[in-house]
């Protein structure tokens, strides 16, 4: 499917997550038996027609395997577990967190990533320097807290379903008004102009094209 979708979509470049470039955003986890995670966040979360995100989900924060990831990936500090999943397949904008975030992927997915420090001296991200990587079903992997990032895209007509693992309480409502970037809890959003983020009040940062992947 990945050989097929990088000849659908020419004007774009699409790594694997095995290839060494990935290492600038961050790391595979092969040592955690994500398995359960997948097919509790597969029947949970379903959405044919548009693009969701919950933060936090307690149906798979009981499940046993959340003892090993924050142990083995955030320092035994808490977390929430939570699934975006739909039928993204535009950038939209980008974000980050002052945390590394952990993302399952419970279908086939592409990423779209940047660099934090390629954030220009006016507060601004120009699209043209996304790089994007397809994530197979199955995997898990880290992305540093300096990894520009928003909703994974699906693949194909079937919806997309990622977990997304970070620390207790990222992407709530913040106690006050959005100041500058910061748009939720430990989580700074540069959106782009055509993107939803843009439409509920996210300060518009990302510059040029709002890129798509076509889907197979």
């Amino acid at each position: 499917m990945y050989t097929e979708l990088q000849k659908l979509n020419p004007e774009l470049t699409i790594r694997n997550i095995t290839d060494p470039a990935f290492r600038t955003y961050g790391y595979r986890v092969d040592d955690i038996d994500t398995r359960e995670l997948e097919a509790f966040s597969l029947r949970l979360f379903v959405e044919k027609e548009a693009t969701r995100y919950t933060p936090s989900s307690a149906a798979l924060e009981a499940l046993d395997v959340r003892k090993s990831i924050e142990h083995k990936v955030f320092g035994q500090l808490p977390i929430e577990i939570g699934c975006c999943y739909g039928t993204n397949t535009r950038l939209n904008g980008m974000e980050y967190h002052s945390s590394n975030e952990m993302i399952v992927a419970a279908t086939d997915i592409v990423l779209m990533l940047g660099r934090i420090q390629d954030i220009a001296e006016d507060g601004t991200w120009d699209s043209a320097l996304t790089e994007l990587f397809y994530v197979e079903k199955g995997s898990s992997l880290v992305i540093y807290s300096t990894t520009l990032h928003l909703a994974p895209c699906r693949v194909s007509s079937t919806p997309f379903n990622a977990l997304i693992i970070l620390p207790k309480g990222t992407n709530e409502p913040l106690t006050g008004e959005p100041e500058g970037t910061l748009f939720r809890n430990n989580k700074w959003m540069l959106a782009h102009a055509e993107g939803p983020a843009a439409k509920n009040g996210a300060a518009v940062r990302t510059k040029g094209v709002n890129l798509e992947v076509k889907t197979l």
